[in-house]
């Protein structure tokens, strides 16, 4: 699998970077570690400052990696990369360009996922990007790649079932399974057997539970099975929906403080 993880050097970024190495570790792949810069224009400079801004954020993200040297158990590659520009603009189209099959980031504070929702270049590159997200939040360290994984559903249908791949390899190169919950808004059951045949090999179980407000009862769910990635489906008009748009609900949501997996309701 190919792993993009970028990184500004920031706690809440290393973080992201520990999670994104054990990834790497256990599904032997290539990983990609991307740091970002931009460069102010300087009237009448005898040098060429891009030259070396560049020069010093390569040699910035490789003491950063060494610092990491350690934790690697795999001797798949890892590629150093660093790109003048805009962050999200230049994560996302380098995902795109290298057909990376998940992006790993960091979000930061006391309440990271708000910070996820709300502002943050991982937003950014979440609503946008046609590459899964993995949002690792400063309240995550100690988090285990392999642990519970939960994925929630609505009843909505997905045109392209592929975009569960990323996820399906990831717990299948792991022997993991994936437990499936789906709240019960209507009281009507879950309707989307086709999910459910697609990653039936790696299905774990299947919970329905009634509740008016899903994000409230994904947040009490997650903390009953100690849940170490929450994986959704990015909607443009679905409960999912409430991860953009700035409510006490979605503060409930920054409260679930485990990595969340964000998967493009279509991918390109």
């Amino acid at each position: 699998m190919k792993i993009l993880c970028p990184i500004d050097l920031s706690k809440h970024s290393l973080l992201a970077l520990d999670y994104a190495i054990e990834m790497h570790n256990a599904l032997d792949g290539e990983l990609h570690v991307l740091i970002t810069y931009t460069v102010k224009r300087v009237a009448g400079s005898m040098i060429n400052i891009n030259e070396v801004v560049e020069k010093n954020t390569k040699e910035d993200l490789a003491a950063a990696l060494e610092s990491f040297h350690a934790k690697i158990k795999t001797g798949a590659s890892i590629k150093q990369v660093a790109i003048a520009g805009d962050a999200a603009t230049v994560i996302t189209s380098y995902a795109k360009k290298h057909d990376m099959q998940v992006v790993v980031m960091g979000t930061q504070g006391s309440n990271s996922l708000r910070t996820l929702l709300f502002g943050s270049v991982t937003r950014k590159v979440t609503q946008s990007s046609d590459v899964p997200v993995v949002a690792v939040p400063d309240e995550a360290v100690g988090s285990h790649f392999n642990g519970n994984v939960l994925l929630a559903l609505d009843d909505k249908d997905i045109d392209n079932l592929d975009i569960l791949d990323p996820l399906v390899n990831m717990v299948a190169a792991t022997g993991q399974l994936i437990n499936v919950v789906h709240v019960d808004t209507e009281k009507d059951g879950f309707k989307n057997q086709s999910i459910l045949d697609k990653i039936e090999s790696n299905l774990g179980t299947v919970e329905i539970r009634e509740g008016q407000d899903p994000v409230v009862t994904l947040k009490r769910l997650a903390k009953e099975t100690d849940v170490s990635l929450l994986a959704m489906i990015r909607r443009q008009r679905s409960f999912v929906q409430k991860l953009f748009v700035q409510d006490t609900t979605s503060a409930e949501l920054a409260q679930i403080q485990v990595p969340l997996m964000i998967l493009p309701e279509t991918v390109s």
